[in-house]
């Protein structure tokens, strides 16, 4: 499994738009198969990419994963 974190800073005048932009986003990345979660990234770079002030992320490589519940 591969887990991938991103972070993107934009200007504050431009955040409507952006968000405007997730819902669909978000939806159609969630049906693809094999995605188990999906919170914004990628595929709204239509919007979103020319309108970064600053982008970077993580990506990691997990062996094993474990639920953890409240009890």
């Amino acid at each position: 499994m591969l887990l991938l974190t991103a972070f993107i800073e934009v200007a504050p005048s431009d955040r409507e738009a952006i968000h405007a932009a997730l819902s669909d986003v978000i939806a159609s990345t969630r049906a693809e198969e094999g995605c188990e979660d999906y919170g914004c990234y990628e595929a709204w770079m239509n919007v979103a990419g020319p309108k970064m002030k600053s982008a970077r992320g993580f990506l990691y490589d997990v062996a094993s994963s474990t639920e953890l519940r409240p009890r």
